[in-house]
């Protein structure tokens, strides 16, 4: 399950040394701020599993946090399962992988999901 994948994720060194020093503010900033967002449309944490999406702004989730209605573990997995992290990320791979047609000829979208793993 991806729950218990984000919960083993964030409790690895590197991102404990990288995050638990962090107050909640401080935290989702640097999530959000990672991709330039001050809101997100994501799965419903009530059931991250499911369809059923919501929008939460960066007050929001420092809120949720804060609250004690959502873990940090939480947090992560909203946003990285978010529409925009997912669109950002597509984008950001099908550029890298449009550059490495070696014969200097332009791929088609089809070649390029196929041959780049996106």
């Amino acid at each position: 399950r991806k729950a218990a994948f984000t919960n083993a994720f964030a409790q690895r060194t590197e991102f404990t040394d990288a995050y638990n020093g962090l107050t909640n503010i401080e935290y989702v900033q640097a999530l959000m701020g990672r991709y330039s967002l001050t809101q997100i449309i994501t799965r419903d944490p009530a059931n991250p599993d499911g369809d059923q999406k919501v929008t939460r702004t960066t007050q929001q989730l420092i809120d949720d946090l804060t609250a004690a209605t959502l873990t940090r573990a939480q947090v992560l997995r909203m946003i990285a399962d978010s529409d925009q992290v997912f669109s950002l990320e597509f984008n950001r791979r099908l550029w890298r992988c449009s550059t490495l047609d070696i014969s200097g000829e332009r791929l088609s979208r089809q070649d390029l999901i196929r041959g780049c793993s996106i």
